[in-house]
């Protein structure tokens, strides 16, 4: 599938984001990490596009889609031993029925770590939940664990490489700090 793949294979950290339902384990999203820090997050519903967000070892975060870059590049922390906080590689939408649409099963033998998300939890909300992948400090927390308008469904730390991966699902509220009902 090209130099993206042949560069993925090199990456020993794999990670499956997969969904259960009533028809077995099916994989929404692959994400990889190279032993210098590399991490892919690979959008399997169109293979052939090859669609994915990069966040490289020099800090350099793109995301592309049949090879071309959907938008401009962006520099973000190095993610090495001076990293600080936590920073966002990408965040997006998951729906009950996704993983059966994309209908790749799932061989957990095949990653690190799989986190499974049960379809139930994503049924009840027109748009979903949302999935994030953000890159954090060891013995920090993620910023959607700590933001008000988040209601976290479910949170996986990845701790095999610092600094560490966060995969969070869950689902955003409205704005709860500032409410537009007038004061009583």
């Amino acid at each position: 599938m090209g130099d993206l793949w042949f560069e993925q294979k090199k990456c020993k950290l794999k990670y499956a984001i997969a969904v259960r339902d009533g028809a077995g384990l099916h994989q929404v999203f692959d994400i990889r990490r190279s032993e210098d820090g590399d991490v892919y997050w690979n959008f399997l519903a169109r293979p052939c596009f090859m669609s994915h967000t990069s966040y490289h070892q020099s800090g350099q975060t793109h995301h592309k889609s049949l090879r071309q870059r959907m938008f401009p590049t962006r520099q973000k922390q190095q993610p090495d031993a001076t990293f600080q906080g936590t920073e966002t590689v990408l965040t997006s939408s998951i729906r009950a029925g996704d993983a059966r649409a994309i209908n790749q099963p799932c061989n957990p033998g095949e990653f690190t770590a799989v986190m499974e998300i049960a379809e139930s939890s994503l049924e009840g909300d027109e748009f979903g939940c949302q999935f994030s992948l953000e890159i954090t400090e060891p013995g920090v927390q993620s910023f959607y664990s700590t933001w008000a308008n988040s209601e976290v469904i479910q949170q996986r730390r990845s701790e095999e490489h610092s600094p560490h991966l966060v995969f969070t699902l869950y689902k955003a509220h409205e704005n709860r700090a500032h409410s537009t009902e007038p004061p009583e």
